[in-house]
C-alpha cells in the first residue's frame, strides 16, 4: 500500500493528470502499483539526503540531512517505513537553500 514518501516511478499515464505509479524494492520486486491524480504526486524532497542503517536486530534508524543543516530522524522494525517518515518530513519542511 502506498505511503506518504514512498518513492515510486510512473510507468503509465492513464490520462493528462492521471498515471500509474510502481513502487519497487531493492531487489527489484514490486512493493505496490497504483493510480494517482497528477496533484496527488510530489517530487523527491530537494537537496536532502537520507540513509538507512540497521541499529539493532531488525530495528533501522533512517536519517535525512537537508542543504542548510536541518536534520530528521526516524527509528522503525521497517526500514522503508522509517525512510518514507524522513521524506514526509522533508516534503513538509523545504529548505531555504
Amino acid at each position: 500500500q502506498p505511503r506518504i514518501g514512498d518513492i515510486g516511478t510512473v510507468v503509465d499515464c492513464l490520462s493528462a493528470d492521471r498515471c500509474i505509479v510502481e513502487c519497487m524494492n531493492a531487489e527489484g520486486y514490486t512493493l505496490w502499483l497504483a493510480d494517482f491524480w497528477q496533484s496527488e504526486l510530489a517530487a523527491e524532497p530537494a537537496n536532502w539526503e537520507f540513509a538507512v542503517d540497521e541499529i539493532s536486530a531488525g530495528v533501522y534508524r533512517a536519517n535525512g540531512v537537508g542543504p542548510d543543516g536541518r536534520r530528521v530522524e526516524a527509528t522503525e522494525i521497517d526500514p522503508s517505513l522509517a525512510l518514507a517518515k524522513c521524506r514526509e518530513f522533508a516534503l513538509g519542511n523545504p529548505c531555504s537553500s
